[in-house]
């Protein structure tokens, strides 16, 4: 059996990161520094957008405690879609018109049929 064997793109642009500190990668053809973070199985890639070693590390330690700050709670975790989307309505309530939100409440009213009083399975923390 034949396998199928998918060429790569010559248009596309291979990148080289080298490792320059904790977290912290540099790519080889531009220059450019990226972090890179793993936290609760999830791994977070970000462009610290900038050519400069002591900036990227200001920067890194930025999103360091951005990503330290991200929370998750079992209790949170476990929410049902209804729940959330009322959550959701009383934050945003508060920035929108009166119709607006009555609007967003009717559209969210149709849409917990579909997707369940649960939800989980569409949503991660």
């Amino acid at each position: 059996m034949a396998k199928n064997t998918t060429k790569p793109d010559p248009k596309k642009k291979s990148y080289t990161f080298v490792r320059v500190g904790e977290n912290l990668y540099r790519i080889k053809e531009t220059g450019g520094y990226y972090a890179l973070i793993k936290r609760n199985r999830k791994q977070i890639r970000r462009s610290l957008k900038t050519t400069d070693k002591s900036m990227a590390n200001r920067r890194l330690q930025a999103l360091l405690k951005k990503v330290e700050n991200l929370r998750i709670d079992a209790k949170i975790s476990n929410i049902t879609f209804l729940e959330y989307s009322q959550r959701w309505l009383e934050k945003t309530g508060v920035n929108v018109k009166e119709k607006t939100s009555q609007r967003l409440k009717h559209c969210l009213d149709g849409l917990t049929p579909y997707i369940g009083y649960s939800g989980q399975e569409y949503f991660s923390p």
